[in-house]
């Protein structure tokens, strides 16, 4: 079978030549593209006549079109709207600029290749968020650094517009969970309307991938913020410990465990028990050493495989949770896990 969808090319008949998108070869999708987004030509010099000093500095200054913008209107090129900004000596915005206000007004476009193979086009924007959330230590920035130190993964990403070609660098935070409550409350305390995403339970040739909960946040605020904080794209096996405001550390770790930690009850019993675990050697020794200042009993370090764990077991896990739910709030905590370290039965 050729395509999912299709038997052979709708253009011209092929099925030797490999499905690209919309029932098209990979050579007739081109020529569509090519078609679809080649210059709008223009009179002779009317464009010239078009793009004076002052239209630019209305149009380019003032009200902040793109050169794309522009150049639908003169009917021209990007390249000689932006060759007649130089001859004017008008200051050209730096890429920072031009990100965000391509993002705000929802002009950042980019291919997406699903598992079929379909191509679909894709349009970025940049959510509401309180950039600056992770500026100043608060409990609840706190917390929501030790969720991004554990479930949390940033990364720049380069993206190229389908119809300009030109390639944008966009600054990601995404976190992703089993169930949505902790990411909620992550964008309720981020001041953010970022949507929460959901992605199935896929089953491929020799692994599972389980349904999770994730949102994504566009911000070079936050992006460079993280990065000052210790934390790094693909962090899981290198992240180390963060100098933590004493005050705030109990917060810090609660967002930590609400991440990578457990709780769980022996329902035969009611004994309660509660792990960390790390791929991080280094960050989980000085979690444990920071647990045990704060009058945590000591605690074996266990390996399996490429991880690292350890465990509370009986009224260890009533100084854990004395410890880790000082001063929260409601709106800083994963109910479930703060439920069953009040519901079990301590000697």
């Amino acid at each position: 079978m050729w395509s999912l969808n299709y038997n052979c090319c709708k253009n011209c008949g092929t099925s030797d030549i490999k499905h690209r998108a919309r029932g098209l070869c990979e050579l007739c999708y081109q020529k569509f593209i090519e078609t679809k987004h080649s210059p709008i030509k223009s009179e002779k010099g009317n464009a010239s006549n078009i793009l004076t000093k002052e239209f630019l500095l209305e149009h380019y200054c003032r009200n902040e079109e793109s050169l794309s913008d522009i150049a639908a209107i003169a009917k021209c090129s990007r390249q000689y709207v932006f060759k007649k900004i130089k001859e004017f000596e008008i200051p050209i915005r730096n890429k920072i600029k031009a990100r965000e206000l391509a993002l705000n007004r929802n002009k950042v476009k980019f291919e997406r290749v699903d598992e079929n193979g379909q191509i679909s086009e894709v349009t970025l924007s940049k959510s509401k968020v309180n950039d600056n959330f992770f500026k100043r230590w608060s409990p609840e920035m706190a917390y929501a650094l030790g969720i991004v130190y554990t479930d949390g993964n940033i990364r720049p990403s380069i993206l190229r517009d389908p119809q300009t070609k030109d390639t944008i660098r966009i600054s990601r935070l995404t976190i992703s969970q089993k169930e949505p409550e902790l990411l909620t409350k992550v964008l309720k305390l981020m001041n953010s309307e970022a949507k929460l995403l959901f992605r199935k339970r896929k089953e491929f040739s020799n692994t599972v991938s389980g349904q999770i909960f994730y949102f994504h946040l566009n911000s070079d605020d936050i992006y460079e913020d993280l990065i000052r904080l210790g934390v790094s794209p693909n962090k899981s096996l290198t992240i180390k410990f963060p100098k933590v405001p004493e005050e705030y550390l109990n917060h810090f770790i609660r967002g930590c465990w609400d991440g990578d930690g457990s709780v769980y009850i022996d329902k035969q019993n009611n004994s309660i028990s509660a792990s960390f675990v790390s791929g991080s050697k280094e960050f989980i020794e000085e979690l444990l050493n920071n647990l045990y200042k704060n009058s945590l009993p000591k605690r074996t370090l266990y390996q399996k495989e490429k991880s690292y764990y350890f465990r509370y077991t009986g009224n260890q896990c009533k100084l854990l949770a004395e410890f880790l739910y000082k001063n929260s709030k409601e709106s800083m905590r994963l109910d479930r896990k703060y439920k069953l370290f009040q519901q079990a039965t301590y000697s």
